[in-house]
């Protein structure tokens, strides 16, 4: 089972942190992997979305290590964590994968400077939410019951609460 849960965790954390990022820039611009003075000028240019972006893939990358390790699952539904998380990132916001990998997306969007590569990570972006929303939160409640339930009511959604409640409250609950 240990050995089953990696593997998948390494498929899914590839294809969407490594195989749809090069999509997004063999499809928009072309940028020869190697050329470090391309990809700096790049960097220099966008360097504040650039750094969002970083920060978004760090997010990720943060909550599919506690999702391996202390939830003892995947973030794929085929093995999906036996515990429910409740530690940082998770106590901000009750998605911070999703957050990471939209911020990761959005940035990636403005490092190569597409409009069409921003188009497709809003929709993507948008089917990412509306699955979390409307499909998992339903399975997390079955599966976690009343701590789940307690859970959702204290954290938001997806915006996390780090400007008091008058800002959380903006936002979908």
């Amino acid at each position: 089972m240990g050995y089953a849960r990696v593997l998948i965790t390494i498929c899914g954390v590839y294809l969407l942190i490594i195989y749809v990022p090069i999509l997004f820039i063999k499809g928009y611009i072309s940028i020869e992997p190697f050329n470090t003075d391309q990809l700096l000028s790049r960097l220099r240019g966008w360097h504040i979305v650039s750094v969002l972006g970083l920060f978004g893939l760090v997010l990720y990358l943060w909550t599919v290590f506690l999702q391996v390790k202390k939830g003892l699952g995947t973030p794929l539904p085929v093995l999906p964590p036996k515990k429910l998380l409740v530690v940082a990132p998770y106590s901000y916001c009750r998605n911070p994968m999703v957050l990471g990998l939209i911020i990761f997306y959005f940035g990636l969007c403005a490092f190569i400077g597409s409009l069409d590569a921003f188009f497709i990570a809003a929709s993507v972006a948008v089917l990412l939410v509306a699955y979390v929303k409307f499909w998992e939160e339903g399975e997390l409640e079955s599966r976690f019951g009343q701590a789940y339930i307690e859970y959702k009511v204290q954290t938001p959604f997806l915006i996390p609460r780090i400007f008091g409640k008058r800002w959380y409250y903006l936002f979908l609950r």
